[in-house]
């Protein structure tokens, strides 16, 4: 893979109108050498979504943090004066929601939201916006009753005409938790003393012999009627209390790293935290993604979180720092997944690494996919596969580079073995990431290498290696190559030559973007022009070179087919809607068609016919 083949599809692309000389073809400073030749956008990529999940959905009604829906979701409005919710529960049925305001502190107001008009009002007659720390709602006929909470008062507050005070009946006490279990409310003291009160009761009474140990954390009703309590402390704790029998079971440890002891109830009764998911009320918990792409992730800095809304179970990777970075997915009971169909997508900052497989095209970010010539599939791939001339797919996962995974049918199954140079464990010889291509027959060449800071702090020293494998496992040295750059007042110097290998020939003459190996180990330049670099090579042994020009409107990219030695060849202009390129684009393949493939912009681009 080349390294440049990995781009940001918002500057991958820098486009200029095309007429008048640029159009001529003429070879004067004005004009354009070479004909202009149309591409066309074969398909647009796959994007990657953003989760947003509702705070409230039934069959008519779907309500987001900043936007609602009374047709299923069909068609969207915003909130009035821009207000964001954070919790949304139905008041009176088909006409009005309360709804917690996000006011930026750990206590929201808590208004009636009315849907027809968009308006808020208070919850009460002739009362203020109650600041809450927790609330819970029971349905009723036609209302439903709500339950809060400030975190101040010894007090659960009940709506109506106004609010109700229901104190704990222990002096001293005070509710730290709210859950609404079937027609009962349970609360929860700040000294781990649980409470149940009826529906229709007019006080709290003590759940006899059950305490929490711990400060209590979180009160998430389950499916089943019981509610799942958790603790902080050392370590944080699970318990399960059920309201009908007044019943606590032993506590459970919580996994580690589990984040102020949070869970959150899924489907099946199971629960979740720290990103793994329990099916037996915290007994055990495991991992909900299966597939090599998600053991991928599991070995990377990313942080798996578990987000679930009725009957779905979605995961969510992030990676801090890094925009773009994150990936939705939708998990099947059966752990297999697939991005959300419902996801908001988004292309901000997307890098997109592409290679030709055959006649496929496969992308590995944001997801893996493969492009069929018809529509992008999604296939549960270890990395982005470099494909031998012979149809077998290899992979080297970037977390893990020992790691060496191979599929005779074309990603579907794969079987995992060892990768290692010179009889050394992995397929990089220093701290580079190792790139590949593929050779004669079963072959597969791989660079890699150290990156060096130089002795006096001002540049920096790549060495890289040239490796050949004849079956994609086991990697020899067969040359060296040093590339040094200083950086210094005027400007930066540079001695040596970048190492990046742009095809390997039938006959295992070996291409980089400036040089040839004739005999796959002893590198010459080629005699191509300034800003000329070579781009892919044809299975003939020709070479595809780019070369940006200066124009008397700017810069235009050429593209040239030279023969194997660099020299002679046809020149053209690639161009997308009637404009040209202003500089080199990312060219992912060519196909057995000899049609060139490339990145531009958020699409797929190929030449029309062959080169």
């Amino acid at each position: 893979m080349r390294t440049r083949g990995a781009i940001g599809v918002v500057a991958a692309m820098a486009l200029v109108a095309m007429g008048g000389a640029a159009c001529g073809g003429s070879d004067d400073d004005g004009g354009v050498p070479g004909a202009p030749l149309p591409f066309v956008r074969v398909t647009s990529y796959p994007a990657r979504p953003t989760i947003n999940l509702p705070l409230y959905r039934d069959e008519r009604f779907v309500v987001w943090s900043t936007e609602a829906s009374d047709d299923g979701g069909a068609t969207t409005r915003s909130l009035n004066g821009g207000q964001r919710f954070t919790q949304v529960s139905p008041l009176e049925v088909g006409a009005s929601f309360a709804v917690a305001l996000d006011a930026n502190t750990g206590r929201q107001p808590l208004v009636v939201w009315d849907f027809k008009g968009n308006q808020f009002f208070p919850i009460g007659a002739g009362t203020e916006t109650v600041p809450v720390k927790q609330w819970v709602s029971l349905a009723g006929s036609p209302s439903y009753t709500l339950f809060a909470i400030t975190g101040q008062t010894p007090n659960v507050w009940r709506s109506g005409p106004s609010w109700t005070a229901l104190p704990l009946p222990v002096a001293g006490e005070r509710p730290q938790l709210l859950a609404a279990a079937g027609r009962r409310i349970v609360a929860v003291s700040q000294t781990g003393v649980i409470y149940v009160l009826e529906a229709d009761g007019a006080a709290f009474v003590a759940a006899p012999g059950v305490k929490l140990v711990g400060a209590p954390s979180t009160a998430v009703p389950l499916t089943d009627g019981r509610v799942a309590l958790t603790t902080i402390g050392q370590p944080d704790r699970l318990y399960l209390f059920d309201p009908a029998l007044g019943t606590l079971t032993a506590p459970r440890d919580l996994p580690i790293g589990a984040g102020e002891a949070r869970v959150v109830a899924c489907r099946d009764g199971q629960l979740a935290t720290d990103g793994r998911i329990s099916k037996d009320g915290g007994a055990t918990w495991e991992d909900p993604l299966r597939g090599a792409f998600a053991n991928l992730l599991k070995h990377g800095p990313w942080k798996q979180e578990i987000a679930c809304s009725g009957d779905r179970v979605f995961v969510t990777h992030n990676r801090g720092g890094f925009q773009g970075s994150g990936y939705v997915f939708e998990v099947a009971r059966d752990g297999t997944w697939q991005p959300p169909s419902d996801a908001v997508p988004s292309r901000s900052g997307e890098i997109v690494e592409a290679r030709l497989a055959g006649d496929e095209v496969v992308v590995f970010t944001p997801y893996p996919h493969v492009f069929d010539g018809k529509t992008w599939k999604v296939r549960d791939l270890p990395g982005l596969p470099v494909v031998s001339r012979t149809g077998v797919w290899h992979a080297y996962p970037y977390d893990d580079q020992r790691r060496h995974l191979v599929s005779r049918d074309r990603g579907a199954t794969w079987i995992e073995g060892e990768a290692t140079h010179d009889g050394k464990p992995g397929a990089n010889s220093g701290n580079l990431r190792a790139t590949f291509t593929a050779g004669a027959g079963d072959e597969i060449w791989a660079v890699s290498g150290d990156e060096v800071r130089l002795f006096n702090a001002v540049g920096t020293r790549l060495e890289f290696d040239l490796l050949r494998s004849p079956d994609g496992a086991a990697f020899r040295l067969v040359a060296e190559s040093t590339y040094e750059q200083q950086l210094v007042a005027h400007g930066s110097t540079t001695f040596g030559r970048r190492l990046d290998v742009v095809g390997v020939t039938p006959s295992s003459t070996v291409v980089t973007s400036s040089q040839i190996a004739y005999d796959g180990r002893t590198l010459t330049n080629l005699p191509l022009a300034q800003n000329e670099a070579a781009a892919a090579v044809f299975e003939d042994g020709k070479i595809l070179t780019e070369q940006p020009v200066n124009t008397a409107n700017g810069n235009v990219l050429t593209m040239h087919v030279r023969d194997v030695a660099g020299l002679n060849g046809t020149t053209f202009v690639p161009t997308v809607d009637g404009k040209t390129f202003a500089n080199p684009v990312a060219v992912i393949g060519i196909d057995a068609q000899r049609r060139v493939w490339i990145h531009c912009g958020t699409d797929l681009c190929r030449s029309p016919g062959p080169l």
